[in-house]
């Protein structure tokens, strides 16, 4: 589960993921190592990628899970896209203004 939280130290809002008890040796095996890479890493496509701000395990009544505290990305593209109509390509043809679709997949071309 992802939450939207405050942070008191930057002042600015921040993702809180809360990773399931039995899904967070997993994660912290793999998602948080790759968020790790990506804080270590450079170049121009890292303004494009989500960054690791901190990472914390809490104690809970069903177990421990692992918490990961990013920069907020904004909301899920594939919930945009699950909301189209039949034919993605067309919706967004019709819906996204062409100079903004350039940027948008500039942008992603950069992180990858």
């Amino acid at each position: 589960m992802v939450w939207l939280v405050w942070d008191n130290i930057r002042q600015a809002f921040a993702a809180l993921k809360i990773v399931s008890a039995k899904s967070s040796t997993n994660a912290r095996n793999n998602e948080l190592q790759v968020l790790y890479r990506i804080l270590a890493g450079s170049g121009p496509g890292k303004d494009f990628v989500v960054q690791l701000l901190d990472s914390f395990t809490h104690h809970g009544p069903n177990g421990s899970h692992l918490c990961i505290v990013t920069e907020l990305a904004g909301p899920n593209l594939a919930e945009d896209i699950e909301d189209m109509e039949d034919d993605p390509v067309v919706y967004l043809h019709q819906h996204l203004p062409s100079a903004l679709a350039r940027r948008f997949a500039a942008q992603v071309i950069q992180g990858v």
